[in-house]
């Protein structure tokens, strides 16, 4: 098995209980023998001696400025690769729990047929926050090139992809929007995703 820990620091996520200092997401894959002699053929091609060496191809980050330049004529974000036209409608079919009041669908779409997962709206020092779970059946490429489309106008706008997952925030008129997608085979669903809306006062 390839195992994978992620350890977000969540201090400056609005959304997270302020007892609560980061989140913790563990990817587990089961490998074939082919992949895995691979992986050992890499490991073993990479090894250094030095006690302070760290793989830097493990985890890929892509500097700021350089966001809203990546879509071609296509509207294809080369930020992932992903299809954005896989995802033919929004805000339909949805499944799960209801949106909460105040969380604007039509600043973020959700793709259509997602089951939302988890909700949750409070107010923290006079702002309104507001934040949903869900798991979907487009291709996590697909999801993070969708919303970089509906965030390509945004303030600060700042993806990262940390390992199979991806990191985008940005601030889109004048609301603080943070969207995690990450790989998600639950009940016959290809990823999911969470986005926190955060309504200054």
């Amino acid at each position: 098995m390839n195992i994978i820990v992620t350890i977000k620091d969540e201090k400056k996520d609005p959304t997270f209980d302020s007892k609560f200092k980061t989140s913790i997401y563990t990817d587990v894959t089961l490998l074939d023998d082919e992949i895995l002699k691979q992986l050992q053929e890499a490991d073993s091609n990479n090894y250094q001696p030095d006690e302070d060496y760290f793989d830097y191809e493990m985890e890929e980050s892509y500097p700021e400025d350089d966001l809203n330049k990546q879509f071609d004529s296509n509207d294809n974000d080369i930020f992932t690769g992903g299809n954005t036209d896989a995802i033919k409608s929004v805000n339909t079919d949805l499944a799960g729990d209801p949106i909460p009041n105040g969380f604007n669908t039509d600043l973020v779409s959700i793709p259509a047929d997602s089951l939302i997962t988890g909700t949750s709206s409070f107010e923290s020092g006079g702002n309104k926050i507001y934040a949903i779970s869900a798991s979907s059946k487009y291709e996590v490429n697909d999801l993070v090139a969708f919303f970089m489309k509906v965030l390509k106008d945004a303030e600060n706008l700042y993806g990262q992809q940390i390992n199979y997952s991806y990191l985008i925030e940005g601030t889109l008129n004048d609301v603080y929007i943070s969207i995690f997608v990450y790989q998600d085979e639950y009940e016959g669903f290809k990823s999911g995703f969470e986005i926190s809306m955060d309504f200054g006062n």
